[in-house]
């Protein structure tokens, strides 16, 4: 039995070995190392402004750049030969704001925006440059019974020996314009279909009208759209500070209330509401005055008061005051304690400054049983004893 233990374990063990073997000359045959690339998200100033690639692609290039999140920061750091790229949709600008930047690219600036949006107001910028947005022509449109086609009525760019796929490239979806105002130098188009790209002087400034979505931190990964941002912001390299704003215009406090603050503010105004009804006054019966506070020791007294006047017991009541009143006497005037008779009744008249007949009848009273006589003499007695 041991020995053929000993047989079992020796032949696991060759066993293990000659699978530990194989495995080791087998896994590089089998498998290869390979290394992937994730990006990751992004972090910073790359997490909410979207041209952050291009000015940073800017700053290497040797030029000054500034981000601004809104048109209002950036118009009041305009240098006369600076370039302003505003790379959202100008319709929301202020008419104000619109003249200020006319006024700048006169005065020498180079002004980079998208053209207008098609199906509502060009806006006040694009409006005094005269351009107007076009429809869609109908060829450009996907035909009916056909699959949607994503880049319908979209023309491409492409750069030379890199696009092999349909996705690859660069294609602009932007609606066309047509400027109504002459002196316009076009190009991405004919009169009928409207224009992608166009280009005029403007006093000693320029201004370029053209689709700038793609300049992006996504976009421009695109060969093609590193190729045309470098076309488009070449007249104005080297010469100024390059100012690229991401958000057009911040829209007013009234407007940002209305859009987002209602979710907040409706729900106090209903706790308010309610908070008011509860605290207001209500209609009905009127409710009953709460009961005064009690004092239980002083109505004891009164009725043991009158409990003794109703059963004829009115010397034993001044005969209780009569006490506290030579009590007091006895610690305050010894010497008028001390005395006896008329002597007292004098001396008393006079320490408290009380007529000596009241004295008299506070001390030996006549007639108890007579409320006038009882109420005067118990008086005389608690005045007495206060003067004391």
């Amino acid at each position: 039995m041991k020995r053929e233990r000993v047989l079992i374990g020796a032949g696991a063990l060759v066993l293990l070995a000659v699978l530990g073997i194989g495995g080791w000359l087998l896994f590089p045959k089998l498998f290869k190392k390979v290394s992937e690339e994730v990006p990751l998200p992004p972090t910073g100033e790359a997490a909410y402004n979207p041209l952050y690639a291009l000015k940073v692609a800017l700053l290497a290039h040797g030029e000054q750049v500034s981000a601004w999140p809104n048109l209002a920061g950036a118009v009041r750091h305009l240098g006369p030969h600076d370039t302003l790229l505003l790379y959202d949709r100008p319709e929301a600008m202020g008419q104000p704001q619109a003249q200020q930047v006319i006024d700048w690219v006169h005065g020498g600036g180079h002004l980079l925006m998208p053209g207008p949006s098609s199906g509502v107001a060009p806006g006040p910028l694009a409006g005094a440059l005269g351009l107007r947005a076009v429809p869609a022509a109908p060829e450009d449109e996907s035909k009916p019974g056909l699959p949607w086609d994503e880049y319908a009525g979209c023309d491409r760019m492409l750069v030379q020996g890199v696009a092999t796929r349909r996705d690859d490239g660069l294609w602009l979806c932007d609606p066309r314009f047509r400027p109504l105002l002459p002196g316009f130098a076009l190009s991405g188009g004919d009169e009928r279909r409207g224009y992608r790209f166009a280009r005029r002087t403007l006093g000693t400034g320029l201004v370029t009208v053209v689709q700038l979505d793609y300049l992006d931190n996504d976009g421009l990964r695109d060969p093609a759209a590193r190729a045309l941002a470098f076309q488009l912001l070449a007249p104005g390299l080297g010469r100024g500070r390059v100012h690229l704003v991401y958000s057009a215009d911040v829209p007013t406090l009234t407007r940002l209330l209305v859009d987002y603050a209602w979710m907040v503010l409706l729900p106090l105004a209903l706790a308010l509401a309610a908070w008011l009804a509860f605290r207001s006054q209500r209609f009905g019966p009127l409710r009953p005055a709460p009961a005064p506070r009690r004092r239980a020791l002083l109505e004891h007294v009164h009725a043991a008061g009158e409990f003794a006047w109703a059963r004829q017991r009115a010397g034993a009541l001044h005969a209780a005051v009569l006490r506290l009143f030579r009590q007091r006497l006895q610690r305050r005037a010894p010497e008028l304690y001390a005395l006896a008779g008329a002597a007292q009744e004098q001396a008393l008249a006079e320490a408290t400054d009380m007529p000596l007949a009241r004295v008299r009848e506070a001390l030996h009273p006549q007639g108890l049983s007579h409320p006038a006589s009882f109420t005067q003499s118990i008086s005389t007695l608690l005045q007495m004893r206060s003067r004391l």
